[in-house]
């Protein structure tokens, strides 16, 4: 490949990891509520008030996933929101039992996987010749609320966008779906993490993502 080519395919590359705006779709109705979480705008979302008592929730009830992605097949479909509601219950199912219905005493979470993109796996297998990243990278983009099951009222919301994946999923952009998996499992821990107990140290989540990185590598 020519000096120029691979600069050309590095600057593809470079643009591919800047994620896009957090999703407004609708899905969540009022986004009033959601703030920026740092700099960037790729991930918004609304904390439980200051004090507000989440020991009056006994268990939680997680809806079916609404995925309102175009151009995916069932199959493919099928397999993200089977990817997000295991990596939801392995969150969730861990601060609370989870729950057959909705109700009283109950946390009722919504999620919808809004955009999801599949990443060229023979373009990224020639250019990992050459380019220390991959030139086309999945992405994934869900918005989720939790609710007071009984009253209805929203108690946290979470919106975001990834594209690509940390330098240790590298392995994923040689898979179709991988990266968006990636994002959605990332997706469930943030949205545990603003409601339910204190989460992982940073480095145990480094873990976690390593471990997904290997489990995807090998689909």
């Amino acid at each position: 490949m020519s000096p120029k080519i691979a600069i050309c395919a590095l600057s593809l590359a470079v643009t591919a990891c800047a994620a896009g705006p957090a999703p407004r779709t609708g899905f969540l109705g009022d986004y009033s509520g959601l703030e920026r979480v740092g700099k960037s705008d790729s991930l918004i979302e609304q904390r439980p008030p200051v004090g507000y008592d989440m020991r009056r929730f006994k268990s939680v009830f997680i809806e079916e996933t609404d995925v309102q992605v175009e151009g995916l097949s069932d199959e493919d479909r099928q397999k993200l929101a089977a990817v997000f509601r295991e990596a939801l219950v392995e969150r969730l199912d861990g601060a609370l039992p989870l729950a057959e219905r909705s109700g009283p005493g109950v946390l009722r979470v919504r999620t919808a996987i809004v955009s999801a993109r599949k990443a060229n796996v023979a373009v990224n297998a020639v250019a990992a010749l050459v380019l220390p990243i991959s030139p086309t990278q999945g992405a994934v983009a869900a918005e989720a609320e939790v609710l007071d099951g009984g009253s209805g009222e929203r108690i946290a919301a979470l919106s975001w966008a990834r594209r690509g994946a940390k330098i240790t999923e590298v392995g994923l952009s040689y898979t179709r779906l991988g990266e968006a998996r990636s994002g959605l499992r990332a997706f469930a821990r943030r949205l545990a993490d603003l409601f339910g107990p204190p989460g992982p140290t940073d480095a145990a989540r480094d873990g976690d993502v390593e471990a997904d990185s290997r489990k995807e590598s090998r689909r």
